[in-house]
């Protein structure tokens, strides 16, 4: 954690990542700050991927917990709901605007409605995603488009 929160965030990955992950695959810490450290080494709108697998990887770890608890019956079998729903915002993010993916994008919105089906923000976006795009305006019939300078 300290070298996270000092910006190294290459050794915080190493360390969450690489360590922490395998020496406790049942704990949802190391994945989630795997995910945090991969994605502050991204510029601010995420644009090389480098958090697209941890995320994945985090709301796998996730629903796979839950499952394991509601399996056994025990009160945390909604543990790690928002880790899931910010993992699946954060991919459906970064499908539809950075890798312009709009059918993988609504997938994930649509995996938030399996572990959050009241999730308010969810179905807003999908239908947002799903309306056709809009086209350009086309110039009336006969009219004579103008030119560079607007003469």
């Amino acid at each position: 954690m300290a070298n996270y929160q000092a910006g190294n965030y290459k050794t915080a990955d190493s360390i969450f990542c690489g360590i922490y992950e395998p020496k406790y695959p049942t704990e949802i810490y190391g994945y989630l700050w795997c995910a945090r450290a991969k994605q502050a080494q991204d510029d601010s709108i995420g644009s090389q991927g480098l958090a697209v697998e941890a995320y994945d990887k985090l709301a796998q770890i996730g629903r796979g917990l839950d499952s394991t608890a509601r399996v056994a019956g025990t009160a945390d079998s909604t543990k790690y709901k928002a880790q899931i729903v910010s993992s699946y915002s954060f991919l459906a993010t970064y499908y539809n605007n950075i890798k312009k993916d709009k059918a993988t994008a609504i997938a994930y919105l649509e995996k938030i409605l399996e572990v959050d089906p009241t999730n308010a923000d969810a179905p807003r976006f999908i239908e947002i995603l799903k309306r056709p795009a809009k086209q350009p305006a086309r110039p009336a019939a006969g009219a004579k488009p103008k030119s560079a300078t607007g003469k």
